[in-house]
C-alpha cells in the first residue's frame, strides 16, 4: 500500500497520525470477502462517472 498525502498543511504530524492511528489498525493480512452486490453497485457507479474538460480548452 502505497499513502500519498499531498495538503499543504503546517502540521504533517496530524495527518500522519491519523493514517497511523485509523488507516493502519483497519488493514487485514489476506483478501478480504467478496460483495458481490457491493461490487455490482461500485461498478454501476463508476460506469456513470465523467470528466468535462474545462471551459476555456472546451472551445
Amino acid at each position: 500500500m502505497v499513502v500519498a498525502i499531498t495538503a499543504d498543511t503546517g502540521d504533517m504530524q496530524r495527518e500522519l497520525n491519523v493514517v497511523w492511528d485509523h488507516l493502519l489498525p483497519a488493514l487485514q493480512k489476506g483478501p478480504l470477502p467478496e460483495q458481490p452486490e457491493e461490487l455490482a453497485k461500485l461498478k454501476a457507479l463508476t460506469a456513470r462517472l465523467t470528466v468535462s474538460p474545462p471551459a476555456a480548452a472546451a472551445k
